[in-house]
């Protein structure tokens, strides 16, 4: 039953091509990796979760950010910690590489191909569970890559959201669970111990991990020619342990209670008042703007396999365990107040139930054949525009009210404009309006790109075509790379949120903005700044200095450069050579 590793591995790796291929290369694409970097980097560099307060009269996002327990000063940002951590061991190293933009470079380059290889790993335990559904060896890696590329779970695969931890974490216990099915002795307490432990896992990446346990527990309660035993609920049990204890031992140490999962279940955004769910499950499944059938339609699959094959043991059990951990997820999104996953490309909070679904999916015969290629070859199509374009590009070219028509059905009140009117604010558009939908609007996005180049017509705003991918910037000859590494960026954004707050961290992060490709003259302009504050003139002086090398026109460094050079002359101190 399993499939030929050599086989599996190529797609892997051609999988992990063509999302390198495709990806943008710089960090971060997206609000939440904006936060989970911001988080990774500060455990990287002060060991601790906790961000710097926000300047005086700043306002600060309550979802995404949590005051810390204990009334210390800082903020938290509330989502799992696996990314973090993921990131901290994939940063660390990068410290050993020359400091500047190579190091910068690095930084980037690491932290994109985190989603990467996630997603491209994620073809072996799909191609296994495929196998277990009926698939032949060639056809389940296939079949696994084909649910991968030819749905939006491709694009969300270059992305810097945390669906890719969980997309992978589930697939994967779901898949030791079945296997375990299969087995005995220890190999069955292995594999059930082994995918606990992914399940402890999967929760320090999304609490809703935990809708995958009542699927497990079905595997473990209806193993195959014998009875279930305690032991085999023991070993799942165990495996679990451990992540569970982490879990909830950071709650307590994040947010003060281990109940607390950092997503605030009972707090309510104003406006957020959830919608009827009925409205709710037409937008997930059949509504264009993002449901689940029009981004991900090799679901539709399904419908050609004979449905006697899953009645019949041992698929029955295996296919009503995916099913129940596939409506667990879709669930948890029908219950969540932000339906859409915000700013992106399909039901994001839906990849790990289209992913938990492929045991519906595996067939053969010819017309389960013919029916496969053509679902992923249309889903292909579909999906192109987001291998192509940031997702930034759609909102903002639907902002321009390029796609007419109006919104069908109810909407949440903070999705509306702030105006006594309260419209459908422009940016919602694609959430709303069923001809504002990504998939339609994308391949218009590239024509326009093709007719009129880069502009404020096709979407670009505010320097967002460098999150386009690598080779659609190649196509319209735009730089590879940016001028700056992200993480640079980053490290100097938080630098000079903390200027005010936390002087001492501000200049820390400040200057690890120059060690990690930030803004070079920025990040040492800030820097003289800070060090001028402090009284440190000498040091002042000389990074000035590095900075009008780098640009002789600089005003502001300049005049740092004077200030300095006058408090050396007050302190009596020798002037700076040069």
């Amino acid at each position: 039953m399993r499939p030929r590793r050599v086989r599996v591995w190529r797609w892997v790796l051609g999988i992990a091509v063509f999302l390198c291929a495709t990806a943008a290369w710089t960090v971060p694409v997206s609000a939440d990796g904006l936060a989970a970097l911001r988080t990774s980097l500060t455990l990287l560099f002060t060991g601790s979760f906790r961000l710097p307060p926000p300047p005086p009269g700043a306002w600060i996002d309550p979802v995404m950010f949590r005051t810390l327990p204990g009334g210390a000063p800082g903020l938290d940002f509330g989502y799992p910690p696996l990314g973090f951590f993921a990131r901290v061991a994939l940063l660390a190293p990068v410290g050993l590489v020359p400091p500047g933009l190579l190091r910068g470079r690095a930084a980037d380059a690491v932290l994109q191909l985190l989603p990467v290889l996630l997603t491209a790993l994620a073809v072996v335990p799909l191609s296994r569970l495929a196998r277990l559904a009926g698939c032949s060896r060639r056809g389940a890696p296939m079949l696994a890559s084909a649910l991968l590329l030819a749905t939006f779970l491709g694009p969300l695969g270059r992305l810097d959201f945390q669906e890719p931890f969980v997309v992978l974490l589930s697939v994967w216990s779901l898949e030791r669970a079945l296997v375990a099915r299969r087995l005995e002795g220890v190999r069955r307490l292995k594999a059930l111990a082994l995918g606990g432990g992914l399940v402890g896992l999967a929760l320090l990446a999304k609490p809703t991990a935990f809708v995958l346990v009542p699927a497990l527990l079905l595997a473990v309660w209806r193993p195959i020619r014998r009875k279930v035993r305690a032991w085999d609920f023991a070993a799942l049990a165990a495996g679990m342990l451990p992540g569970l204890c982490a879990f909830f031992v950071l709650n307590s140490v994040r947010f003060g209670s281990p109940l607390d999962f950092g997503y605030r279940f009972g707090y309510q955004p104003p406006g957020s008042e959830p919608l009827p769910l009925f409205w709710t499950a037409l937008r997930l499944t059949v509504l264009p703007n993002r449901g689940v059938l029009w981004f991900a339609p090799l679901l539709l699959l399904a419908l050609f396999v004979p449905f006697r094959n899953r009645l019949a043991e041992p698929l029955r059990v295996d296919c009503a365990a995916a099913l129940v951990a596939s409506s667990g997820f879709f669930a948890a999104n029908l219950w969540w107040w932000a339906w859409e996953g915000g700013f992106g490309w399909g039901p994001r909070l839906l990849a790990p139930a289209v992913a938990l679904f492929i045991p519906w999916l595996g067939g053969r015969g010819s017309s389960w054949r013919r029916a496969a290629l053509a679902l992923t070859a249309f889903g292909f199509a579909l999906n192109l525009p987001a291998y192509l374009l940031h997702e930034g590009r759609i909102y903002e070219f639907a902002a321009l009210g390029a796609s007419p028509g109006a919104p069908v059905g109810p909407m949440l009140a903070l999705h509306r404009t702030r105006s006594g009117a309260g419209d459908l604010h422009p940016l919602q558009r694609v959430h709303y309006v069923p001809m504002a939908a990504s998939w339609i609007q994308g391949p218009r996005i590239l024509f326009k790109l093709v007719e009129l180049g880069s502009r404020k017509e096709t979407g670009d705003v505010a320097g967002g075509a460098r999150l386009d991918s690598l080779v659609l910037r190649l196509l319209l000859g735009k730089p590879v790379f940016p001028a700056v590494a992200g993480v640079g960026r980053v490290l100097l954004d938080d630098a000079e949120i903390a200027a005010d707050v936390e002087p001492p961290r501000a200049l820390a992060f400040a200057r690890e903005a120059i060690e990690y490709g930030g803004p070079p003259v920025d990040a040492r302009a800030f820097v003289s700044m800070l060090l001028l504050r402090d009284g440190r003139a000498a040091e002042a002086a000389r990074i000035c200095r590095e900075a009008l090398a780098l640009d002789p026109g600089r005003a502001d460094v300049r005049s740092n450069l004077a200030l300095a050079e006058k408090m050396l002359e007050k302190a009596g101190g020798p002037r700076p050579p040069g």
